[in-house]
């Protein structure tokens, strides 16, 4: 899902909330991508930056190129499986990989777009306001997506260097 505003608008003129509430979502944001690092890191096959909030835009794209690679069909089949028939397994083997992994398209987007979070209620509603061409991109809904029954397989990669793209021609 992506909506537009007229060029120009930053995220101050966008936002419909006070500044402490923008501030705790920018700190969730950080907070889950901090998180993610540590499961990434046990994650085979999955290249972390060493240091995520100075990794360079290849370093971005290639640790969400890699996560979206390990969280396969069946890998994502198999923890909803888990959580929706063993009452043993928490809700957050599903809701924590999700937002995540929405967090870090989230981080990745606004830098390699030079974006903004627009923060929401509830937080992962939160998108990424790009100011020069008005539009905005969903990044948690994305994550959604793929940890549900389908999109799975959307290369995420690719969506975000086409989304940058597509920001620069200040099309959508």
């Amino acid at each position: 899902m992506m909506r537009s505003f007229p060029p120009g608008t930053t995220v101050e003129d966008a936002i419909a909330y006070d500044e402490a509430y923008v501030q705790q979502v920018t700190k969730m944001v950080e907070g889950l991508v901090d998180q993610e690092v540590q499961m990434s890191s046990q994650r085979k096959g999955v290249r972390v930056p060493r240091d995520w909030r100075n990794a360079s835009a290849a370093e971005l794209v290639a640790w969400v190129d890699s996560l979206d690679g390990y969280w396969t069909p069946s890998r994502v089949a198999k923890i909803q499986e888990e959580a929706a028939f063993n009452p043993q397994t928490p809700q957050k083997e599903v809701i924590g990989p999700c937002l995540g992994f929405g967090a870090l398209l989230a981080s990745s987007l606004m830098r390699l777009s030079g974006g903004a979070l627009l923060p929401e209620v509830p937080y992962w509603d939160s998108s990424i306001l790009h100011a020069p061409s008005g539009h905005e991109a969903f990044v948690f809904h994305w994550a959604i997506k793929k940890f549900s029954s389908y999109g799975v397989a959307d290369g995420f990669a690719a969506k975000l260097a086409t989304v940058c793209q597509m920001w620069e021609k200040g099309t959508s």
